[in-house]
């Protein structure tokens, strides 16, 4: 069960202007991207929550790491939410974190080929679920130089090259299925009945209107047509010159047969999951929270 935040405790839960939050950080020095981030009240409650409750973990496990869930649909805002949070806390609560996405976890396309799964690309059985669980338990144990895949949105797949990650206290990671269960088809395989989220200290939901976020997704695909201009390696590459109408139905038949299902089958179901529920409005402003009621 969550608790939604009545105006009268929103307000309260904001007492910190966006001024005296500064102030109150003697670490904090804002650059033009954080200040404006920062401008909406929202987020410093959002911030405020992470970092009391990082704070007191530590001060009880000082050589614990600590991973933050954060969950929402395709074109939610995920990456970008995530890396100015990291930005703050890293200042605020001087230690070193790092953002990492669910999407590096993804099958290789020549393996979602093999599986005749291409056309679920996202969905849950898409991704190497083990492989997963294996990185954050590592992460959490202690473990240094922690090798994991990376995906690229500009070639649609896993890049050869993987990549480590080392000397980190706090692990953001995000991606659409992060808070969901399991999936059913391979469990037998998995080495216990554990989920990803059991390995949160903390989770949030970014939430929006669908039609928010189908707007927010198709900003974003023309853009990947735009960015492939310069780019001989995208997977977009093929699309330059494409009537912009026609991509838009493009697009559009992806989302409404892709991400849509998703959306409704998988991601939102697993908002229940959160400690924090965070709606965001068109122009990606929080304007309202929902908070798990065992927090409160």
């Amino acid at each position: 069960m969550h608790h939604f935040f009545s105006d009268q405790e929103f307000r309260y839960l904001n007492f910190l202007t966006d001024d005296d939050f500064v102030k109150s950080q003697p670490r904090l020095i804002l650059n033009n991207c954080n200040s404006r981030f920062l401008s909406d009240r929202g987020l410093t409650t959002v911030i405020a929550f992470l970092a009391d409750s990082i704070s007191e973990q530590f001060n009880t496990e000082t050589d614990s790491r600590i991973v933050i869930g954060v969950c929402g649909s395709v074109s939610s805002g995920k990456s970008y939410f995530s890396s100015q949070i990291a930005d703050i806390l890293r200042i605020i609560l001087n230690k070193k974190i790092s953002v990492i996405s669910s999407d590096n976890f993804i099958y290789p396309s020549s393996e979602l080929i093999s599986r005749n799964i291409m056309h679920r690309k996202g969905f849950p059985e898409s991704y190497n679920y083990e492989k997963m669980l294996n990185f954050l338990e590592d992460f959490v144990s202690g473990k240094q130089n922690i090798e994991y895949p990376v995906y690229s949105h500009e070639t649609y797949d896993i890049l050869p090259a993987p990549k480590q990650i080392n000397e980190c206290n706090i692990l953001i990671f995000e991606g659409i299925n992060v808070l969901e269960d399991p999936p059913l088809q391979g469990a037998e395989t998995l080495s216990s009945s554990k989920s990803v989220r059991d390995f949160f200290s903390r989770s949030i939901y970014l939430d929006a209107d669908e039609k928010d976020i189908f707007s927010w997704y198709l900003d974003r695909c023309f853009s990947l047509v735009r960015d492939a201009e310069k780019n001989e390696q995208s997977f977009f590459r093929n699309m330059i010159g494409i009537p912009k109408d026609e991509l838009l139905n493009k697009f559009t038949e992806c989302w409404d047969s892709i991400n849509h299902v998703n959306l409704i089958e998988n991601i939102l179901p697993s908002m229940k999951n959160a400690d924090l529920i965070v709606k965001k409005d068109k122009n990606h402003r929080i304007v309202s929270l929902l908070q798990n009621r065992h927090l409160i």
